[in-house]
């Protein structure tokens, strides 16, 4: 004789079956839901990292230096360019004292490369070269320091040099001159003549040798300077005879 399942029973058989079926479809949502939270775009995008990516690379700034000069700090081996990103070229004109050729101008950096690195960027601002204009590392032996001179044309006799003290980190710092006076402004720069060898380090003092065209004192000037740290202070200046 065939039994029958009573209706309450029935009832609470179903429920129980929905319940895990709801339960079933329920997980199936979060895990679903889970996977595109941890794939979608907005968590795989970092925008910070990607705005601080190098805009130009080693090869293109050695490529597009003006100057390139090798320089020894602490028994490591440097490169230092002379580098601006926004150069302009234009031509002198002739019959000047700067000579015929071509004449650079722009805000430009010291960069600093250890091999193929680049170890620190120093700007040095707005700058004006020519083909009198020269760049050259100079020793001085206590303390201990390298240094880079940046020559610009400054008339047909004189040549303006800028000093920048090499850190620890590889950056460049402006150096200061000096007359001695503790009150006077010290000046970003100093005239070098145009002959050769004008401006060197020997005992360690900087020698510069420099041309004066003013009135009865005209003539050339062999100064001399010592370090103290930040500046450069006259200690001697003389008349050739």
């Amino acid at each position: 004789m065939k039994k029958e399942v009573p209706f309450a029973i029935g009832v609470a058989i179903i429920v129980v079956a929905a319940f895990f079926a709801f339960e079933a479809i329920w997980h199936q949502q979060e895990s679903a839901s889970s996977i595109n939270t941890t794939y979608s775009p907005s968590t795989t995008v970092n925008p910070t990292e990607t705005s601080h990516a190098p805009t130009l690379g080693t090869q293109n700034v050695v490529a597009n230096s003006r100057f390139k000069i090798p320089l020894t700090a602490n028994g490591t081996s440097y490169t230092v360019v002379v580098y601006s990103p926004d150069e302009q070229v234009s031509t002198l004109p002739q019959a000047t004292c700067q000579g015929d050729g071509e004449e650079y101008t722009g805000d430009y950096q010291l960069v600093t490369l250890l091999g193929n690195t680049i170890v620190a960027t120093s700007s040095v601002g707005q700058n004006t070269f020519d083909p009198v204009s020269s760049a050259f590392p100079l020793y001085l032996a206590n303390p201990r320091v390298p240094f880079i001179a940046l020559s610009e044309s400054a008339g047909c006799n004189n040549n303006q040099v800028y000093l920048y003290a090499m850190n620890s980190k590889g950056a460049f710092i402006p150096v200061s001159f000096l007359s001695g006076n503790k009150s006077a402004q010290g000046q970003d720069s100093v005239l070098m003549s145009i002959d050769n060898n004008s401006i060197s380090i020997k005992n360690n003092m900087l020698l510069v040798h420099w041309y004066n065209n003013a009135g009865p004192t005209a003539g050339y000037y062999d100064d001399q300077y010592g370090y103290n740290g930040s500046s450069f202070v006259l200690k001697s200046s003389h008349l050739e005879q």
